[in-house]
């Protein structure tokens, strides 16, 4: 591997594991080592891009690391996004810079996106990956629309991945109140999908699995496929098509692309696809996808939806996105659950500049949070509202916000009802940076039968100018059991201490 790349990749490498381990740089040669030791498969040394460990030797004292993301090139003017999969050295020499080594080279993938605006779209990718040769061609003519699409998503000795779609110049009247606009497939042979992103995962791949592969968009380029074992035999037929209504020629309802798809052994069904509302706008886009997996005897659902008018410039009458999961397995009937939105991932709107609001609603198999940290049966829903404006007008600055939210919590396996209530209000004026805040907020949380218990806090805090020190205060109280209660606040106090 050229030098160049070979340091950029260490730089990305070593930038995770000091995001994993803290300041590695004043350690000595063996305490680094020491600390890339206790590395195992499953862990994630950093998140953007991407850098997990997926296994390790002893024997030559090395771990494999997948990297995954865009690595800015040639001075940040290109951005493609790279799949690699590399073997490390725990083995440090500090006389390098960075003070690790590559030992193998597994996997490297690109994926590079170039247009011109009103001219044409293209994208190109070519890779190999752990003895499968890779590699994508699409192009788009604009403002015609014609396209094609070629896909390589594996070719080695004992077989293939392949996919086309194409985009037609002018859509087809098919008689039923829709035009069909685009075509394609994939077809694949002793290739199966590369699930969790290729990282290593603990659990049995159940629905969940396929219907995360089907939604990552991210994960659209050439490395999507993996080498089957040889005893798999494995196949995978998926037909698709895009689709908009006859009367707006697409403008008001566009599916591009939906299909079904199915992967064998299993068999595994996946059924879905993307929609479009509104299409001179974009401005409501839904994507979701059905997955059967006979294996694993479960189904799952994930749609995810996100609003927004009008799509371009500064001024956003309404932004709302969230998503909608729902899961089944007959092997563990108890697992079930149907999630709008969750309480770390709400539905979340925004009205104008000022209104904000969010919400969920969880059902089923981990909804509830129980007091010992974990989560159980039962149903859980929460609303958050605030108003807020800000305002500054050459030297002068004013901010106003008020919200509130609500949680109600109830569990049937065990038995338990828990809840909670919180208000928030923030004034202040500044001219020339010299001026007055002031927050105060409170909330209200309660939880029976165990622990039975009622705790609140009202607190207030001041924001004075430099160098005034800001005084604060907050009052709390309990009644019932001192085990704390589980966390049953909305996850979004809009209009928070900023």
């Amino acid at each position: 591997m050229d030098d160049w790349f070979d340091h950029l990749v260490k730089d990305v490498i070593w930038q995770g594991l000091q995001d994993w381990s803290g300041d590695l740089k004043t350690k000595s040669s063996g305490a680094i080592h020491d600390e890339l030791k206790k590395l195992k498969p499953g862990d994630t040394l950093s998140g953007s891009p991407l850098v997990a460990v997926i296994a390790k030797s002893e024997s030559d004292d090395t771990v494999t690391l997948l990297i995954r993301g865009r690595f800015r090139v040639f001075g940040g003017s290109v951005a493609p996004f790279m799949r690699l999969q590399v073997v490390v050295s725990r083995k440090v020499d500090k006389s390098l810079d960075p003070p690790i080594t590559i030992t193998a080279w597994q996997t490297v993938v690109g994926d590079l996106a170039i247009k011109k605006d009103g001219v044409f779209t293209a994208e190109l990718a070519f890779g190999w990956d752990q003895g499968a040769w890779l590699g994508r061609g699409a192009f788009k003519v604009l403002p015609p629309g014609f396209g094609l699409d070629l896909l390589l998503g594996g070719l080695d000795e004992r077989g293939l991945m392949v996919g086309i779609d194409t985009d037609l110049p002018s859509p087809i009247p098919l008689g039923n109140g829709m035009v069909l606009t685009g075509v394609g497939g994939e077809f694949a042979y002793n290739f199966i999908p590369r699930l969790n992103k290729g990282q290593w995962q603990a659990t049995p791949w159940n629905a969940t699995d396929y219907v995360a592969w089907a939604k990552d968009d991210e994960d659209a380029g050439p490395d999507r496929w993996v080498q089957g074992a040889p005893e798999l035999s494995a196949v995978g037929i998926g037909l698709h098509a895009d689709f908009g209504d006859l009367p707006t020629m697409g403008w008001l309802l566009k599916l591009q692309p939906i299909g079904l798809a199915v992967l064998t052994p299993g068999p595994v069904f996946i059924l879905g696809g993307k929609g479009t509302l509104l299409n001179a706008g974009d401005a409501i886009k839904l994507q979701g996808y059905v997955a059967v997996d006979i294996p694993s005897s479960s189904m799952a659902l994930g749609l995810d939806f996100h609003g927004l008018e009008p799509e371009k410039g500064d001024f956003k009458f309404l932004d709302v996105h969230g998503s909608l999961d729902g899961f089944f397995s007959f092997d563990r009937p108890a697992d079930w659950y149907l999630r709008l939105g969750t309480r770390t991932s709400p539905v979340s709107a925004k009205v104008l500049k000022g209104l904000d609001a969010d919400l969920f609603l969880m059902v089923g198999h981990g909804a509830m949070p129980s007091p010992d940290g974990g989560n159980d049966v039962g149903v859980f829903m929460g609303l958050g509202i605030a108003y807020g404006e800000e305002w500054k007008v050459s030297i002068v600055y004013v901010v106003a916000k008020i919200g509130a939210r609500a949680a109600l919590g109830v569990g049937w396996d065990p038995l338990e009802v828990g809840g909670s209530f919180g208000i928030y209000g923030e004034l202040g004026l500044k001219v020339w940076g010299l001026g007055l805040k002031v927050v105060l907020q409170a909330a209200l949380t309660g939880h029976l039968p165990q622990p039975t218990k009622l705790t609140g806090d009202a607190g207030w805090h001041l924001d004075l100018p430099w160098p005034l020190p800001d005084p604060s205060g907050t009052v709390r109280y309990s009644l019932g059991e001192s085990t704390g209660p589980p966390d049953l606040e909305s996850p979004l106090l809009i209009g928070s201490q900023t």
